[in-house]
This record gives structure tokens, C-alpha cells and sequence, in this order.
């Protein structure tokens, strides 16, 4: 069985406990709440909710995201030559639990590393052949330090209305989930992939941020010890 690393690993998603488990830590869907990035949820609200049951109630979006997941790890595949493997697992280190979507294993990246990028007949060429060139950069270095890592894959789904928010970096509030994941993983790298509208896909590389991961560390444990009533 497949696990990024064996000793912050708590459980697939599968599994029964995980719902239960991921309410016991600050989720990597939290952290830009507690960090102030989030557009939709402020840090009041967070602390509101986490004194409210949890009752899991499936969405219309929620359903589309999860139905089209596969299918958009399929396309980002063909576009870059890589294997993209789902992984859909609770990993947690201190005060932080993060869930992850997919995986590239080290062993794909060198189809990414000996091919050409994919789209070369579309006008979306040049797009993808810097994603590419900017991935290929990403491996080659960890692999000189020695680090012959995994690389995360998170999938997002979006409207066309917020196609430039995807334009040259991840949208801040997604790329703090991200930051979560590679912490509590300790990976290196991971790609944001993002559906966007009917017939696009964007794709940004987020390397692993240390001292955004000390602030994040920080600021959980604040909160937890504030919502516990913790001394």
C-alpha cells in the first residue's frame, strides 16, 4: 500500500476512522482561513465551526469535483508524459493534518524528463512547454540534493470567470492547501492542477515554503490551544 511517508501517514481516505481522525488537526483546507487568505472563511468563523458538530453533507460541486478528478489527472498526464497516480490519504504532522489528492512517483518523472512537452500542436504550446521546463528544473535539482521524490497532485476544479486567478501562480488560499500537504508529507515539490471552465487546464508548480510552514505551525497551535481551552 502506497504511503508518501510511513510515519506522518494516519489513514487512507478510505477508510472509516478518517473523518473522525482529520477533526482532531488543523486541515490543509483550514490553513488559509487561520492565515487570512481565504476569501470565503475568517478565523472567527473557523473557531465557530470547530465548537459546531460536524455532519458531512455531500455537495452538487463536491460530487463534480470528485467525478471529474480522474478524468482531469488523465489529461494533465497526457500533456506533461508523466503517470499521475491517485492517492487520496490523511497525513498529519504536529498540529496539522493534510489530505492528499494524487501522486507523480519518482519513477514516471523520467517520462516527464525525456519527452517533449505535450499540446505541441495547439496554441497552448508555449504554456505547457515552460510548465514542463520549470517541472524538469524541480527534479533535477532534488535529485542532485539527493531527494528522489514523490511529487504531490492536488486537483481543483473552476469556473472560467476566475480564469486569471490562475494566470502565472497559484491563488493564494490553494496554494497554502498545498503548503499543508508538502509539510506534512515533508515532500519537496507538488503541482496545483486546476480544471478550468469546459475545455482548459492549468497547471502551477509550488515548492515547499519553510517559513510560510513555521507561521502555519505557529498560528495552528495558537488555535487549537484557543478552541481546546488548552493552559
Amino acid at each position: 500500500m502506497l504511503r508518501l511517508n510511513e510515519k506522518n501517514c494516519v489513514c487512507l481516505a478510505s477508510d472509516p476512522q478518517w473523518l473522525e481522525e482529520r477533526t482532531k488537526y488543523v486541515s490543509g483546507s483550514d490553513i488559509a482561513a487561520l492565515l487570512g487568505l481565504s476569501p470565503w472563511k475568517s478565523r472567527e468563523a473557523l473557531v465557530a465551526e470547530f465548537h459546531t458538530p460536524k455532519v458531512w453533507k455531500d455537495t452538487q460541486n463536491m460530487w463534480w469535483g470528485r467525478e471529474m478528478e480522474g478524468p482531469n489527472m488523465a489529461a494533465y498526464g497526457k500533456l506533461t508524459g508523466l503517470v499521475v497516480t491517485p492517492h487520496a490519504a490523511l497525513y498529519a504532522r504536529g498540529p496539522i493534518g493534510a489530505t492528499t489528492d494524487a501522486v507523480i512517483l519518482p519513477d514516471a518523472l523520467d517520462g516527464l524528463l525525456e519527452a517533449s512537452a505535450g499540446y505541441v500542436a495547439t496554441s497552448a504550446a508555449t504554456y505547457w512547454a515552460k510548465h514542463h521546463t520549470l517541472l524538469s528544473r524541480c527534479i533535477e535539482v532534488g535529485r542532485t540534493l539527493g531527494r528522489d521524490l514523490p511529487i504531490l497532485v492536488e486537483m481543483k476544479k473552476t469556473g472560467e470567470r476566475n480564469r486569471k486567478d490562475w494566470a502565472n501562480k497559484a491563488p493564494p488560499y490553494y496554494e497554502a492547501q498545498v503548503q499543508a500537504q508538502l509539510f506534512v508529507t515533508e515532500l519537496d515539490t507538488a503541482v496545483l492542477v486546476a480544471k478550468v471552465g469546459s475545455a482548459d487546464i492549468r497547471a502551477v508548480v509550488v515548492e515547499a515554503d519553510t517559513l510560510m510552514h513555521d507561521e502555519m505551525v505557529s498560528e495552528s497551535e495558537k488555535f487549537l490551544k484557543e478552541v481546546r481551552g488548552d493552559t
